[in-house]
């Protein structure tokens, strides 16, 4: 299919201004490869609705991008805000959009962290090159840190660009496609800055329940996907159970490696030698773990076991079952979950170190009245 060039001049203008904000946080080179490539995704976009008339175009990728189209909307009926997300599609010409880092001390979970403007300071760093990101990655573990690689289909300009629907995206199937979506949509609606593993969290809720409840709307109704999508939650919440186990289990480790551990203190090798036996035995449990999972993707999933790929999985997963009891408290109504919120994310406590302590407040306080309420 034949792509037009659809960036206009403010646009452009707009990309070169957020780059030069970006100059003040990354190399120059870095920059410039970014520069280069979201300048090609927003240069290759194409209006869907244009793409549904298209004889050109597969009967397979019009239902999906009806699909898509049908996901955005009601995304915007739950109260977040697509804008101009999703009503283009762009082909990136490859199967992996971008590489993603993460790096961590070997000794503690004690994250590297990247400043960005508007994002704040995450735990990871994106790379369209694999070879940069690799290079990276030898650098940092030269240096003696953990380190973990993975690939990602999808980013969020968070409402700065009209972010088109990507090929490598499309490529999912139907349940992760609509899933993507709604979590794409709550980055452009909900972030709080310097708060990575909650806002990624929540996205991560709200995407997995969002597609089961978009499944089950006159919009598109599968009662098979919505369960593959409930399916999908609920191991999502025995991983993150499993990874907070883990996570406390090292830490009990990583303890005796203090000053305070005097005058039993391991040294530092002592500490690498029996980390490399909890993490035979932390595979074991993984594996067993493995067949009470419902969902085909976990229940052939591999992992990778050190400091930075736990922190990396626990950005996605950080205490699930609290957006659980929030959503519960809201009568198990997305739509007054998301307006929720958004109230808290502009609440002044939400954006300090630790937004979770904040919004386990809210919560505690919603739970209250809803108990007061049934007394009534």
């Amino acid at each position: 299919m034949t792509f037009r060039l659809k960036l206009t001049r403010p646009r452009l203008l707009l990309l070169a201004g957020a780059l030069a904000v970006l100059c003040c946080a990354c190399s120059p080179a870095y920059v410039m490869r970014a520069g280069w490539e979201e300048t090609k995704i927003l240069f290759g976009r194409e209006p869907i609705d244009e793409l549904l008339q298209d004889e050109d175009v597969s009967s397979e990728d019009k239902e999906k991008f009806k699909l898509v189209l049908n996901a955005r909307n009601y995304s915007e009926s739950l109260g977040l805000k697509p804008e101009g997300s999703f009503t283009q599609y762009s082909d990136v010409e490859r199967d992996v959009l971008l590489w993603v880092l993460s790096a961590s001390s070997p000794v503690e979970f004690s994250p590297i962290t990247w400043w960005f403007p508007i994002v704040g300071r995450i735990p990871y760093k994106g790379f369209f090159d694999k070879d940069d990101a690799i290079e990276e990655a030898k650098e940092l573990e030269q240096k003696g840190f953990d380190f973990y690689l993975r690939p990602s289909p999808a980013f969020s300009t968070l409402g700065w660009f009209d972010d088109p629907l990507l090929s490598t995206v499309l490529a999912f199937d139907d349940v992760s496609l609509v899933n993507t979506v709604i979590h794409e949509v709550l980055h452009n609606t909900i972030w709080i800055k310097d708060n990575a593993p909650f806002n990624e969290s929540l996205a991560n809720f709200v995407g997995t329940i969002g597609a089961r409840d978009f499944f089950q709307s006159e919009l598109h109704t599968n009662q098979d996907y919505a369960e593959q999508a409930d399916a999908q939650w609920k191991d999502e919440v025995l991983f993150a159970a499993f990874l907070e186990k883990t996570k406390a289990t090292l830490d009990d480790l990583y303890r005796r490696g203090k000053p305070e551990a005097e005058p039993e203190r391991l040294s530092r090798q002592e500490i690498l030698d029996q980390r490399r036996i909890l993490f035979e035995q932390i595979q074991s449990e993984w594996k067993e773990l493995q067949s009470s999972f419902i969902s085909k993707s976990y229940h052939s999933a591999k992992i990778s076991i050190n400091n930075a790929s736990i922190t990396a999985y626990q950005i996605y997963l950080t205490k699930p079952e609290l957006f659980s009891r929030h959503y519960t408290a809201c009568g198990e109504s997305l739509e007054r979950f998301i307006r929720s919120l958004k109230k808290f994310a502009k609440m002044e406590s939400a954006r300090g170190k630790d937004s979770y302590s904040e919004f386990e407040k809210t919560v505690d306080s919603c739970l209250a009245g809803e108990k007061s309420d049934a007394k009534s």
